[in-house]
């Protein structure tokens, strides 16, 4: 495999991930009971989305070029740390105040927003980073 068909392939592969968690961002940001959503949950979505846009046309017609691939790798660096601390602050308020036991700990991380979801975006945007240096062998 050459490396122009190793990156579109690797692209392709970050843009079905990223689909995914937008998807799964999108099931649990929305409020089925009202249809609604509060404005910054809406980010998620969107980068997600509008990523998985930006990977396949790159990885169809644009392989090569980095910049890009670049832009959608410190966005989901950004988005997956601003919801993981997002995430992670509604699961220390609600721990506050009272005994960490393992039953209280474990039904809050089931309860609240998980806090390691987010980081999927984090994670695939490391990985956008890190494919320009990445070797076919």
């Amino acid at each position: 495999m050459n490396s122009s068909s190793f990156r579109r392939r690797a692209l392709l592969v970050a843009s079905a991930g990223l689909l995914l968690l937008a998807v799964e961002a999108f099931v649990s940001h929305v409020s089925w009971n009202t249809g609604r959503i509060l404005p910054l949950q809406i980010i998620p979505i969107a980068y997600g989305s509008l990523a998985t846009l930006a990977l396949v046309i790159t990885a169809l017609w644009f392989p090569q070029r980095d910049g890009v691939v670049r832009i959608v790798g410190i966005l989901g660096l950004l988005v997956g740390t601003a919801g993981t601390f997002f995430h992670g602050r509604a699961v220390l308020a609600d721990l506050t105040g009272v005994a960490l036991t393992v039953r209280h700990v474990g039904n809050t991380l089931k309860l609240d927003p998980p806090i390691f979801a987010p980081a999927g975006f984090a994670g695939v945007g490391l990985f956008l980073l890190a494919l320009p240096r990445l070797r076919v062998v």
